[in-house]
């Protein structure tokens, strides 16, 4: 128990040194949101890409992402299955229809990842809004009480 709130003392000492919130919460929100991001092993690439141009925290954001990885790995069947049927993405083929096509039979798959990315941008808008005004208020809380 020791340990974590020296790393608890370690985080709140960083964030009087020079972060404001509403960057803070506007990091991690990205950094979350891009990292359940449907096609793994693309979520750091992305969180680099964000972070340059909005000069945001490189370590910060690849922390949050790096939390939510197993998130990512959770919603990777549903965010392609559901993304499917709501873009009405033909049905993903059994193992036998995929061996006895060959590989024109990965089309149907890769539409379904294409609407399984979709989905995500679109849920992915709410939770990061979402996600951005709760970190706020308790990144405003956790500041003002260091």
């Amino acid at each position: 128990m020791k340990g974590f709130y020296t790393i608890w003392k370690q985080f709140e000492d960083y964030l009087k040194l020079n972060q404001n919130p509403r960057k803070l919460s506007l990091t991690v929100s990205l950094g979350m949101v891009l990292g359940v991001f449907p096609v793994p092993g693309t979520t750091t690439l992305l969180c680099i890409l964000v972070a340059i141009p909005l000069k945001l925290n490189m370590v910060i954001i690849q922390l949050a992402n790096y939390l939510v990885y197993p998130l990512q790995l959770v919603l990777l069947v549903p965010f392609i299955k559901f993304g499917g049927q709501i873009f009405g993405a033909p049905a993903i083929p059994n193992l036998e229809y995929i061996t006895s096509q060959g590989i024109s039979a990965l089309k149907p798959i890769w539409i379904n990842c294409v609407c399984g990315v979709a989905l995500w941008f679109v849920l992915g808008i709410a939770l990061f809004i979402t996600l951005y005004f709760i970190l706020l208020k308790m990144f405003k809380r956790v500041i003002s009480d260091c």
